[in-house]
């Protein structure tokens, strides 16, 4: 199959941004930005001006449902954090951060997928040594954050 879907999602990626730099973001690379956030994301900074910047990767990722008669495959835009030290591996800080970055979205019209059973209902959270990768999906085409049967 060869069904490049970048010049859809790469445009997605750029409003998203567009929306986010509007809010006090700051685009660093493409499909990268950092905001200051109220959590201390940098404990040991030596800029004590960046211990609580936040940095969120956007990519296209292709998530999957099951209608009842077909399945379906569309592209969802991915809001990736990682956060790493030992003062982020608290499972409820996690929440905290998950919960802030939703509002985030939320005030630009991006309501992040809504999963009952997902990590503080929106994320994927992926745990690694010293580290932890919380992942959301966003969809201008899904205002209200879900598809028809409402489950990753």
């Amino acid at each position: 199959m060869e069904t490049n879907i970048a010049k859809v999602t790469d445009l997605e990626i750029e409003q998203i941004i567009g929306k986010l730099t509007d809010k006090g973001y700051k685009q660093v690379d493409e499909g990268y930005v950092e905001v200051e956030s109220p959590f201390t994301i940098c404990e040991d900074c030596p800029n004590s001006k960046r211990e609580k910047t936040l940095g969120i990767v956007l990519y296209p990722e292709l998530l999957s449902y099951h209608d009842d008669k077909d399945w379906v495959t569309i592209p969802w835009i991915c809001v990736k954090i990682e956060l790493e030290g030992h003062h982020l591996m608290d499972e409820g800080k996690q929440r905290e951060i998950v919960k802030w970055v939703h509002d985030q979205f939320e005030s630009v019209n991006l309501k992040p997928f809504m999963d009952e059973d997902a990590f503080a209902h929106h994320a994927t959270r992926n745990e690694h040594k010293g580290w932890v990768e919380l992942k959301m999906y966003v969809n201008p085409d899904f205002p209200e954050g879900y598809w028809s049967n409402h489950a990753l």
